[in-house]
């Protein structure tokens, strides 16, 4: 690896990225956008921990099922690991498996925690994960970036979008759409927004239930439809209602599990019209780093990163089995500032004990100059994420050009309008 050259990298690339891409998108002329700040891709460690090891523990969801979706969003750890290392920190990832039941997630979390690390991000979801998290006591702080539910644990912070927050982003959005009466449907343990929808009704696979979607929305009994669900799931019922719509279009409202490759890649190669589907969640989405703005310049140090990583044959995935430039496709701006977030946090306490760690956080936030590449999250309360953060992200076919694509494997886009 470029030690020097790497160790030299600044702002410069990130603007330089920045401007390349920056065609893609025209902002809207109305609006002054805020001063771009300087962002520097490396990340660097000072005080009494700037020379000691830091373990960071993952515990990864199951292949298939709730959670599966997050596995290769998770590679976002490594960029973070990367710009630290960029400066000489001695950053380590240490993987346990969530196989979908809860004595797997205890049995993955206690496993982390035996290994040293400093704190565990989660790149899973689902009951058995918040009863794992119930009903064990660790000292280590423990990050959710996916999961919406689950803060009620000690030492535990839900740095995505919360319950009520998706709720409230959901409300939003039908406001925005001037829709009133969501057909709303729940499926794979995923908990429906409050407050909403004239039906609300559970799905399986196979049943008449898009049938009587269409119906409803034809007949007018109905005037938009909301899906809580996995992102597979999302992606066969969307599929199923928009082919039986036919021309005939309604707002299409989804959880942030339609943010994932998988409901991006299976709506992709469906082939059915996507200009009506929308998504709550945060703007961290590969076109963040198009917006001319400091939280575009910070998501364009993230993907700055991930292709110098992904262009670096040293560098291997969180397992340590493969190069990172098969996942570079895939890793999230969530997971990065998960790991960013716990490694501050040991900064701010000068040690790498997990007790002091989780302490550090819990005395306040974590921000864009301390490396974050999303929002700010705010540590002195268990939902880090302000409610605010999350807004109505729209699909497009329109690939940003930010990350390199590993195959040929079509996907689609989000982006938010200012």
């Amino acid at each position: 690896m470029r030690i020097r050259w790497l160790r030299q990298l600044t702002c410069v690339v990130a603007v330089v990225l920045l401007a390349g891409c920056s065609g893609s998108r025209q902002p809207d002329s109305t609006l002054t956008p805020s001063p771009m700040s300087p962002v520097s891709v490396p990340l660097t460690l000072t005080g009494d921990i700037a020379d000691q090891p830091i373990r960071v523990g993952i515990l990864i969801g199951p292949q298939q099922g709730q959670g599966s979706e997050y596995r290769d969003l998770a590679e976002g750890a490594r960029v973070a690991a990367y710009r630290f290392a960029m400066t000489g920190a001695d950053v380590t990832l240490v993987v346990a498996l969530d196989n979908g039941t809860l004595e797997s997630a205890a049995a993955g979390l206690q496993e982390l925690a035996n290994q040293g690390v400093i704190g565990i991000l989660v790149a899973s979801t689902g009951p058995h994960l918040t009863q794992a998290l119930a009903g064990i006591n660790l000292e280590q702080p423990i990050l959710l970036p996916y999961e919406p539910s689950g803060a009620d644990a000690p030492g535990v912070w839900i740095t995505g979008p919360s319950l009520t927050a998706i709720s409230q982003g959901i409300s939003r959005t039908l406001a925005e759409t001037k829709s009133s009466k969501p057909y709303v449907v729940t499926a794979d343990n995923v908990q429906a927004p409050s407050g909403v929808g004239v039906v609300t009704e559970a799905y399986t696979a196979g049943s008449a239930l898009p049938d009587r979607i269409v119906k409803a929305l034809t007949d007018g009994e109905a005037d938009s439809l909301i899906v809580a669900a996995s992102a597979a799931t999302q992606a066969a019922l969307v599929t199923q209602v928009q082919s039986r719509l036919g021309s005939k279009q309604v707002p299409i409202i989804l959880t942030p599990q339609a943010l994932t490759p998988t409901f991006g890649q299976a709506i992709a190669a469906s082939g059915v019209a996507v200009n009506t589907i929308s998504a709550v969640g945060s703007d961290i989405s590969d076109a963040t780093a198009l917006s001319p703005s400091t939280a575009g310049a910070s998501a364009s140090a993230f993907f700055t990163a991930l292709r110098l990583a992904a262009d670096d044959p040293s560098c291997l995935n969180i397992y340590g089995d493969a190069p990172f430039a098969a996942a570079a496709s895939t890793a999230d701006i969530a997971s990065h500032d998960a790991v960013v977030s716990l490694i501050r946090g040991a900064e701010r306490a000068s040690s790498t004990s997990p007790y002091l760690v989780s302490a550090a956080l819990s005395a306040g936030a974590i921000m864009a100059d301390d490396g974050l590449a999303g929002p700010t999250l705010d540590f002195s309360a268990p939902l880090a994420l302000d409610p605010t953060a999350v807004t109505t992200l729209h699909i497009s076919a329109i690939d940003p050009g930010v990350r390199p694509r590993s195959s040929e494997v079509a996907n689609l886009s989000w982006f938010a309008i200012s």
